[in-house]
């Protein structure tokens, strides 16, 4: 079934690794916002902050593969509803399947850690202070700081592929 995946998060909670990794295992199209915003950053549009622009082009792209019938998965912060909302209608236009995972870090010494160990990340202050919206419609939460990195893999490749199951029942 093709499937639009969006992966919402915090910087460092794990969206990249796992998307990266759901990606190759499912042999969807990755697209990541950080790669299209640095590189409008760079371009010679010097677009900054990129982030709208970002957000759209990668919707953009979306939309071109899901026509195509291939499955999309969305590596992007999606820190307000807003965006989190762009996902949803670019999968109800195109009527396909829907997954949103949100990934958070409880504990706040490994959240800062992972930044701390990110040469060109963000600083922890800043990402303390970020706003992140309640997602609410998530399908699933995973805190990757109480799971390894397999556990995470499998609890969302089950919980995707539940979804398939009930949607192919008509649940």
């Amino acid at each position: 079934m093709t499937k639009l995946i969006v992966f919402s998060g915090l910087p460092a909670s794990g969206k990249t690794t796992l998307a990266y990794g759901l990606a190759r295992k499912t042999r969807a199209l990755y697209l990541r916002i950080d790669s299209i915003e640095r590189a409008l950053r760079d371009s010679t549009l010097a677009l900054h902050p990129a982030e709208d622009a970002g957000y759209r082009a990668a919707q953009a792209v979306a939309e071109d593969n899901l026509k195509l019938g291939r499955s999309v998965i969305i590596d992007a912060v999606n820190a307000t509803a807003v965006t989190r909302e762009w996902w949803a209608e670019t999968a109800r236009r195109h009527a396909t399947g829907f997954f949103e995972a949100t990934l958070y870090v409880s504990d706040l010494a490994e959240h800062r850690s992972r930044i701390m160990s990110r040469p060109d990340g963000p600083v922890w202050e800043d990402v303390q202070q970020r706003a992140f919206e309640p997602h609410l419609t998530a399908n699933l939460a995973l805190d990757t700081s109480r799971l390894t990195l397999d556990a995470c893999l499998t609890r969302l490749y089950k919980a995707i592929t539940d979804q398939d199951r009930k949607l192919a029942k008509g649940m």
